[in-house]
C-alpha cells in the first residue's frame, strides 16, 4: 500500500525529505492529523474526508482546501 506521506523502501534521500517537509507541513496546517492517520491517506480524497471531519466543515470547503494545499507538491 502506497501513502501519500509514507515513505517506500529504496526511495531517494530528497523524496524522504520530501514527503517529511509534507507531513510536517499538512500537520501544520491541519494539526488533528496524526502519523496514525497520515500512514493511512492513500489518496487526495481521503485526505479531503479527515480535513473535513477534523475541522467539521462541508466536504467540498475541505476539497477545495487540500487542492489548494496539494497543487504545488509532488508524492
Amino acid at each position: 500500500m502506497l501513502t501519500m506521506f509514507c515513505v517506500s523502501a529504496g526511495e531517494s534521500v530528497p523524496a524522504v525529505v520530501r514527503k517529511m517537509r509534507y507531513l510536517a507541513e499538512a500537520q501544520q496546517r491541519w494539526p488533528f492529523l496524526t502519523i496514525h492517520d497520515a500512514t493511512t491517506v492513500e489518496t487526495p480524497q481521503q485526505l479531503v474526508t479527515l480535513v473535513s471531519d477534523g475541522l467539521s466543515q462541508p466536504h467540498s470547503a475541505a476539497e477545495k482546501d487540500v487542492l489548494e494545499w496539494i497543487a504545488d507538491k509532488d508524492f
